[in-house]
């Protein structure tokens, strides 16, 4: 403690020399309470140890910016008490108040820098090298992966994300120290962290078998029998524009699947995948053909009624129109029907003509030849 702490006997002498304004002979000051010369001998003592334990944790990077807040905060308080005291003068009950605030300081600055104290060990040193030598593996796996072309950029995006948090808290033990189980939880996440990292490179790794070379030559053969099937079609004139579409769709997804394949390696389950894709599309194929076939047989057929029954209302009206059965009124509802019947016709055609298109006008044709009917009679 500083010469500020005087006790209260030796102030009040001083007080009353200072005062006496009679000539009479001064009282001898009173000699301070060795309890109390004691007690402020060990308050210094106290002060100091605190002081020198402050200054030696802030140095060792022991003591984070929250405890050095706290410290100031108790120092300030220890200080306006000590000042108060030192104004007003005290006791050894008031000595005795500041021995047991310079005891609960020392208390708290001694837990803040054990807090920080790594109790080294046998065990914690081993955990420590397994950590290190785990990181070190990790870091390798994901550099020969990336160097093989084995990891996507989500994965990257993985890794960094992992990496930034055992970093994190790699970086704060590395200041605060750590304890045995806390270790332990390191090797825990760089366990977790080698399984995951393990994962993302099997997954693109190929393990080749005669399964999946079978696999892959039965692949190749469905792809070229698709597209023979498909030229085909189109060059029989078999494909519409809505199937075109259809098969297209198929090819770009298959093309995707087989690019990132051929980049990240497959199991023979990719494989199989890949062929139920193959014979759906052959399937689908197979289909449009045969459908488009059929469908252009009808719409054959359809096409000649109706022309037959158009061709036929026209001579009837002739016939009927030389024999002068026929009204210029009717004349006239029969030319409207030809010109319906011809725009109908023409607008199917740059649609593109189908077979419910077809039936529809037959159905327009088949009400002329009904009226055709009435009017020849």
């Amino acid at each position: 403690m500083q010469a500020k702490y005087i006790c209260s006997a030796i102030l009040s002498a001083f007080i009353a020399v200072g005062a006496s304004a009679q000539p009479k002979t001064a009282a001898a000051p009173a000699k301070a309470d060795p309890a109390i010369l004691a007690c402020v001998a060990k308050n210094k003592a106290l002060d100091a140890e605190v002081d020198k334990m402050m200054v030696d944790g802030k140095k060792a990077g022991n003591v984070s910016p929250t405890e050095d807040v706290e410290y100031k905060r108790i120092e300030a308080l220890i200080k306006g008490k000590r000042e108060k005291l030192a104004k007003d003068g005290f006791s050894l009950a008031d000595c005795q108040s500041m021995t047991a605030s310079y005891e609960k300081e020392k208390g708290l600055i001694s837990k803040m820098v054990a807090d920080k104290k790594t109790i080294v060990t046998k065990e914690l040193m081993a955990c420590v090298t397994k950590n290190k030598a785990l990181d070190a593996e990790i870091d390798k796996m994901m550099v020969d992966g990336k160097k093989a072309g084995n990891v996507s950029p989500t994965e990257e995006v993985e890794y960094k994300r992992i990496e930034a948090l055992i970093n994190g808290k790699r970086e704060k033990l590395a200041k605060d120290g750590f304890s045995l189980a806390e270790c332990q939880s390191m090797t825990a996440s760089y366990e977790k962290e080698k399984g995951l990292i393990s994962k993302m490179v099997a997954d693109k790794k190929t393990i080749v078998t005669k399964e999946l070379m079978a696999c892959v030559t039965k692949n190749k053969a469905l792809d070229t029998e698709v597209d023979k099937m498909m030229a085909e079609a189109r060059k029989a004139g078999n494909i519409s524009k809505g199937e075109e579409s259809t098969f297209v769709r198929m090819e770009n997804w298959l093309k995707d699947a087989r690019t990132k394949m051929a980049k990240d390696g497959f199991s023979l389950a990719d494989c199989q995948t890949m062929t139920k894709a193959y014979e759906s599309e052959k399937a689908a194929v197979t289909k449009m053909a045969a459908d488009q076939k059929s469908a252009t047989a009808a719409l054959d057929a359809c096409w000649k009624a109706g022309a037959d029954a158009s061709n036929k209302n026209r001579a009837d009206m002739k016939a009927a129109t030389d024999a002068k059965k026929i009204t210029p009124d009717e004349t006239a509802k029969f030319k409207a029907s030809q010109e319906n019947i011809a725009k109908i016709h023409n607008a199917n055609k740059a649609a593109g003509y189908t077979l419910a298109m077809c039936t529809d006008l037959g159905k327009v044709i088949a009400e002329e030849t009904k009226n055709v009917a009435q009017w020849v009679k």
